[in-house]
């Protein structure tokens, strides 16, 4: 008999292990052995990645590592931007403290936050054309999602061009609340792409 026998420890482990840790340990399989294959077990390789020659492929890393990047700064700008607007809320309109924060919020939102929008879009569907990846359900969720993030962007250019006038209506528990919407569609989006459910 083979020692080492791994199907054997799994199955005898998930059979008398709590709940809890049957679970973390299934996650992990999908998320450490076989991130690449998805829930189903499916091949994720799309017939168009695979027929790229040499220079297609260094194109497509290279278009990767841009989008990765863009999506930190996009991400980074998102979580930081209601935070600013948390504290601009509370300070009094008008005040030294009220300039400032206008100051950092109109610099964070056009100097980051816009831009990075703009190459995660294209660097985001041009991976898709490439990879063949356009037409999956997963994908699909995903640019949705990605739209919702994407209309919670324009809501924080609003907010940016009323406290630049003084018009703020909302209150800093709002800005508190809102400011944990780009986080959770960021988990969401992302087990969608490590897992691809579906």
């Amino acid at each position: 008999m083979n020692n080492f026998a791994p199907e054997a420890r799994c199955a005898e482990f998930l059979q008398s292990a709590p709940l809890k840790a049957r679970t973390i340990s299934i996650l992990s399989i999908f998320l450490v052995v076989e991130p690449s294959r998805g829930l189903r077990g499916r091949d994720p390789a799309p017939m168009r990645e695979s027929e790229l020659d040499q220079q297609g492929q260094t194109m497509l890393l290279w278009i990767k590592a841009l989008h990765l990047v863009a999506i930190i700064a996009w991400m980074a700008g998102m979580l930081y931007l209601p935070r600013l607007f948390v504290y601009h809320a509370e300070a009094p309109k008008g005040s030294p403290m009220s300039e400032r924060f206008k100051v950092m919020e109109r610099r964070l939102l056009k100097v980051i936050i816009n831009p990075a929008m703009i190459v995660v879009f294209a660097s985001g569907l041009a991976l898709a054309y490439l990879t063949g990846y356009w037409q999956a359900a997963w994908l699909l969720a995903k640019f949705a999602l990605v739209l919702v993030l994407a209309g919670l962007h324009g809501h924080f250019a609003r907010c940016t061009r009323a406290f630049a006038i003084d018009a703020n209506q909302y209150s800093a528990r709002y800005f508190r609340i809102l400011n944990e919407a780009p986080a959770l569609l960021m988990i969401v989006i992302v087990v969608l792409v490590v897992l691809k459910p579906f």
